[in-house]
């Protein structure tokens, strides 16, 4: 891994939510670059937000590609309530 930071995709567009991803790059519209050039752009609009440098161990988290809702609730990322 590099030093680069790593960015929180989140795409949505008429139809609602298309997911999030998760990628590492040097700026915000680099990475919206990166996750097209992954796979992992479904296309819509994207909010794009740094994590920060200290979170958690991003091990275990899917990374480089598309989370659909569900897999963002198993995760915990996502509540019942903001589903």
């Amino acid at each position: 891994m590099s030093d680069e930071p790593w960015w929180w995709l989140s795409f949505s567009s008429m139809e609602g939510f298309r997911g999030v991803s998760i990628v590492q790059a040097p700026s915000g519209m680099e990475a919206l670059t990166a996750a097209h050039r992954l796979g992992c752009n479904p296309g819509g609009q994207a909010e794009i937000h740094p994590l920060p440098p200290d979170a958690e161990d991003l091990a275990s988290c899917p990374v480089n590609r598309l989370i659909t809702r569900d897999e963002l609730k198993a995760l915990g990322y996502v509540s019942t309530l903001e589903a």
